[in-house]
């Protein structure tokens, strides 16, 4: 699959906090953060997807989640997000700021009714492109 990268659209940045020790998430299109039922791209410095995934609630939202569930990982708090997959973060960010894309599919008429195929999108994504820190290849 041969990914159309001009429908998607830049929603936010990831860098490294100021002491060194954490990430720090900056959503930078206010109007983009309320799209729902959208996919979304995290890529490394080098353009390099490192993480696909998708939001049913609203993108900036989503985004802004990354800070607290990394840094509480690598503060070893309680977190959704593994240790080793904090740490990995975390060198990314070391290495350079990581840019998130985004992108809301149309509805499409199915004979189930309308439905918008961001799930079927990421799947195919994740299939094709195995980002380093998506814990599985659904």
């Amino acid at each position: 699959m041969s990914i159309d990268w001009s429908q998607f659209q830049t929603i936010a940045y990831m860098s490294s906090n100021v002491e060194g020790n954490g990430i720090l998430v900056e959503v930078v299109d206010a109007e983009m953060a309320k799209l729902e039922g959208v996919i979304y791209v995290w890529l490394d410095k080098d353009g390099n997807a490192v993480r696909v995934g998708t939001s049913k609630q609203p993108i900036g939202k989503r985004m802004l989640a990354y800070n607290p569930h990394i840094n509480k990982s690598l503060a070893g708090l309680n977190s959704p997000t593994p240790l080793w997959e904090a740490e990995q973060w975390l060198a990314l960010v070391t290495e350079g700021q990581l840019k998130a894309v985004c992108h809301q599919p149309p509805i499409i008429e199915t004979v189930a009714g309308p439905l918008r195929p961001y799930l079927d999108i990421e799947r195919h994504m994740i299939f094709d492109m195995k980002p380093t820190l998506n814990r599985s290849n659904r």
